[in-house]
C-alpha cells in the first residue's frame, strides 16, 4: 500500500466514517446492498445533477481505476453505462464497513476535492446526508488541494 498525503489520510476518514454513518443508519432496515454501494448512489444522484451522467460516470470510472490499484478485491467492480457500480455482491460486503469500499469512496471523494475544492466537496456531502457533521477544521487544515484564502 502506497503512503498518503495527510489530506488523502483525512478524506480517507472521511469515507470511512460516512460509509459507517450510512451503515448505522439503515442496520434496522434488512439493507441487502453494502453501505459503500449506497453512499456512491447518493453521491451519483446528487454529482449527475451537477455534472451530468456522464460527468459523473468518468468520475466514478477513474476513482475505481485509482481504488483497484490499492484494493485486488474490486477486480471484479465495474462501472455500468448508466453511472452505477455493479459487482460489490462479488466482494462478500454486506452493510459493513470495509476497505475496499473505503478506498473506493476516498478516490472518489479525493477526486472531487482536486476538481472543485474541498469545501465545496464537504458541501455536497453535508447536503446530501444532513445529519452527518464532517469535521471541516480537520480536513480543510491540512488540504495540499488548496491554497489558504
Amino acid at each position: 500500500m502506497k503512503p498518503y498525503s495527510r489530506s488523502h489520510a483525512k478524506i480517507r476518514e472521511l469515507a470511512y466514517r460516512l460509509i459507517a454513518h450510512e451503515s448505522a443508519g439503515n442496520a434496522d432496515l434488512q439493507v441487502r446492498s453494502p453501505s459503500a454501494f449506497r453512499v456512491s448512489e447518493k453521491l451519483r444522484c446528487r454529482l449527475t445533477t451537477l455534472a451530468g451522467a456522464s460527468g459523473f460516470r468518468s468520475l466514478i470510472s477513474r476513482a475505481l481505476t485509482l481504488a483497484k490499484g490499492e484494493c485486488a478485491e474490486l477486480k471484479n467492480v465495474v462501472v455500468r453505462p448508466d453511472g452505477p457500480l455493479e459487482g460489490f455482491d462479488a466482494i462478500g460486503i454486506q452493510g459493513a464497513v470495509e476497505e475496499p469500499g473505503v478506498e473506493l469512496i476516498a478516490q472518489l471523494l479525493s477526486l472531487l476535492a482536486t476538481f472543485i475544492g474541498v469545501r465545496l466537496m464537504l458541501g455536497i456531502v453535508v447536503d446530501e446526508w444532513t445529519d452527518f457533521v464532517p469535521n471541516y477544521l480537520e480536513i480543510t487544515e491540512t488540504s495540499d488541494d488548496e491554497p489558504t484564502r
